[in-house]
């Protein structure tokens, strides 16, 4: 396997890129890692991305990029993932957290949480067709907001036994907003978190059609696209953990 030291992460996405196809270039002929028959999927990949995000150095973060393949074509479809704070360095956790968010989404538990699922970009496009159906909500007068706003935070508290959604930490706890098509004071819009949850929340983009780098027009199908391939790049604080690869059902897990 190849080796991808922490002083060694990349400063910008060109050179990130490059420490990637030198990690990929390392694998041995004919191992189960050799990647050599897919390396133009892997060049396609690799230049579906051009921005260095600042939490691939500040937080615990999975970066995922699919290339979905429709009659339309073959378009990027980009994601960042911050995970929930944890002292442990485990693949399983990984999963685990990837899961637990896919759980808040409303969506089922994946096999390989690691990687994009047909159901989070066919959720995210039917959320945002909704906000737009629904639009916003009617405006309340201030007493009526104040009481709302209570009732809010108590169903919030007793929902989450009065802990943290992610941590479970008891104290400095926050009602944290979940961005989708819900009303203003509609507890399924909210999470419970602990600030160092919330800090974390933040630097997330949310599974949601505005977020998701997608590029195509008006009678493109999301959910009728078959995944080509995909990669996800898992980062510690300054430093690349993973780097996967799916190509059709073929996953190929590159440690560093």
């Amino acid at each position: 396997m190849g080796l991808l030291r922490r002083k060694q992460l990349a400063p910008d996405a060109d050179a990130l890129k490059r420490r990637i196809v030198e990690l990929v270039d390392k694998q041995k002929p004919g191992t189960p890692f050799d990647l050599s028959d897919s390396r133009s999927e892997v060049d396609a990949l690799l230049a579906s991305f051009s921005e260095f995000q600042s939490e691939w150095r500040d937080f615990p973060s999975v970066f995922r990029v699919a290339r979905l393949e429709s009659a339309g074509g073959v378009t990027p479809l980009l994601d960042t993932v911050v995970l929930p704070p944890t002292k442990h360095e485990n693949l399983d956790l990984v999963f685990d957290m990837l899961n637990h968010i896919r759980s808040q989404e409303g969506l089922k538990a994946a096999k390989m949480p690691l990687f994009l699922q047909p159901d989070e970009f066919s959720f995210a496009v039917h959320r945002a067709r909704r906000r737009e159906e629904n639009g916003p909500p009617p405006p309340l007068g201030k007493r009526r907001r104040r009481k709302a706003s209570k009732k809010l935070r108590r169903a919030v508290l007793e929902r989450a036994d009065w802990v943290c959604e992610r941590c479970q930490a008891p104290r400095d706890l926050h009602l944290h907003p979940v961005k989708g098509d819900f009303y203003e004071f509609d507890p399924k819009g909210y999470v419970l978190l602990c600030r160092r949850c919330v800090i974390a929340d933040e630097a997330q983009q949310h599974a949601d059609a505005d977020a998701f780098g997608w590029a195509h027009d008006d009678d493109y199908v999301p959910e009728s696209a078959d995944i080509r391939s995909q990669l996800a790049l898992v980062f510690e604080k300054r430093s690349l953990r993973w780097v996967g690869f799916v190509f059709g059902q073929e996953f190929v897990l590159l440690e560093n």
